[in-house]
C-alpha cells in the first residue's frame, strides 16, 4: 500500500474510464492508444522531407557506435545533451560532445518538468556520464536498473558503493578526469525500496577541483526490464523521495534537471517520468478542478507522446503504459488493479 496522501487530488475522466476494468480488458482498452503512439513515432522519424528535429545525425556516426548500449535507442540531434568540456578540448572532433542522453522538457496542463533521460553508462562512458552531471548541475540521479539482469550487463557500476570509496574516470574524448567519492553511509529507504547514496563529484584536472558538488543517487532495483513492479506504491514513494531531495538542494540555489536512467533510457525511464509528470498535473489542477471542465483527453497518452518527441520509445511496452494508469489510480485513492503482466 502506498504511503502517499491522495487527498484532494482530482480524478480525470480518462482515468475513471479505465477502471473498474482489470487485466486483459484493460490491456485491450489501452492497445489502440499505444499503437497510435508507436505509429506516431515511426511517422515522425520517416516523414518526407525529413524533419531536422528527429534527426540522429551524431548518434548514428560510426565513431560513436561504441558509446551506445543499444543502437536502436539513441538521442535525437535536437534534444541530445552536449558535453562542453570535451568539445572544447577536441575542437576538430565532431563527436567530442556526444553522450547517449536526452533533455526532456514537459510543459503542459499547468506543469513545467525537466529531466535528463540517459542510457545506463557503459564501462567506457562513466566519465562522460559524470561530466554531464557536473556541466548540467544535476543534483539527483534516479537509477532504475540493476548492473546485471538475467546474466546480461545492463549498466556499469559508475558509483562508489560505500562511504569513503573513491572512483576515477576519464571521458572518452578530451581527457577530462572526474573523481567521485561516497561521502556518507549508504541508506536504505524501505518505503521507496531504494538505496540512497551521497556522492561528491568533481573534475580533478581543474585547480582545487573547483565546481564540484554533492549528488544524491537513488537506486531502485525492483523494476524488471520490459516489465513493471508488482505494485506501484514503491514507485510513487520513490518519486516523493526524489522531489524532497530536489527541494533540499534548491535551498542552495538553482539546480539542474534530475537524471533518470535505466538500461536503454526509454522504457522504465519513460514510465517513471510519465507518472511523475501526471502526478504534478493532478496537483496543479487540484485547487481549481471542476469535473464539467475536464476535456476527457488521456493525460498519459499526451505525456508519452511529448516524451517520444524528445527521445524514442519512452514507455516501451503496453504493461508499462498500463502501469502508469494504475499508479495514478492508486495515487488518487483507488485500488491498484494492474500487477506485472
Amino acid at each position: 500500500m502506498t504511503t502517499v496522501n491522495p487527498s484532494n487530488l482530482p480524478i480525470p475522466i480518462f482515468l475513471k474510464s479505465y477502471f473498474p476494468m482489470t487485466g486483459e480488458k484493460l490491456i485491450t482498452k489501452l492497445m489502440p492508444s499505444f499503437a497510435a503512439l508507436n505509429k506516431g513515432q515511426i511517422d515522425r522519424i520517416r516523414q518526407k522531407p525529413p524533419d531536422p528535429r528527429y534527426s540522429f545525425a551524431t548518434a548514428q556516426l560510426r565513431s560513436v557506435h561504441n558509446r551506445n548500449r543499444y543502437m536502436d535507442i539513441i538521442p535525437f540531434e535536437s534534444s541530445r545533451v552536449h558535453l562542453v568540456a570535451t568539445m572544447v578540448r577536441s575542437k576538430a572532433s565532431p563527436t567530442a560532445s556526444y553522450i547517449n542522453a536526452s533533455h526532456i522538457v514537459l510543459k503542459q496542463r499547468g506543469i513545467s518538468r525537466k529531466y535528463i533521460a540517459s542510457q545506463g553508462p557503459l564501462d567506457s562512458t562513466c566519465g562522460d556520464f559524470w561530466l554531464m552531471v557536473l556541466e548540467q548541475r544535476c543534483r539527483v540521479i534516479v537509477c532504475l536498473t540493476r548492473v546485471e539482469e538475467g546474466g546480461m550487463s545492463k549498466c556499469a557500476r559508475y558509483w562508489p558503493e560505500v562511504e569513503g570509496q573513491e572512483l576515477l574516470f576519464q571521458t572518452t574524448e578530451g581527457g577530462v578526469r572526474i573523481r567521485v567519492r561516497c561521502t556518507a553511509p549508504m541508506k536504505l529507504n524501505e518505503r521507496a525500496d531504494c538505496e540512497v547514496r551521497t556522492i561528491r563529484v568533481e573534475r580533478v584536472d581543474l585547480p582545487d577541483q573547483e565546481g564540484g558538488f554533492e549528488v544524491t543517487q537513488l537506486c531502485f532495483f525492483g523494476w524488471p526490464d520490459h516489465a513493471v513492479p508488482e505494485r506501484p506504491g514503491h514507485v510513487l514513494e520513490l518519486i516523493r523521495v526524489m522531489r524532497e531531495t530536489e527541494k533540499s538542494y534548491q535551498v542552495e540555489g538553482e539546480i539542474g534537471p534530475t537524471v533518470v536512467h535505466c538500461s536503454a533510457g526509454c522504457g522504465r525511464t519513460g514510465t517513471f517520468c510519465t507518472i511523475d509528470a501526471a502526478w504534478a498535473m493532478l496537483e496543479a489542477k487540484a485547487a481549481t478542478w471542476k469535473d464539467e471542465e475536464d476535456d476527457g483527453r488521456d493525460w498519459v497518452y499526451e505525456i508519452v507522446n511529448a516524451l517520444r518527441e524528445q527521445r524514442v520509445t519512452m514507455v516501451q511496452a503496453v504493461p508499462q503504459y498500463m502501469f502508469c494508469c494504475n499508479a495514478l489510480w492508486e495515487l488518487v485513492g483507488g485500488e491498484a488493479r494492474v500487477g506485472s503482466v
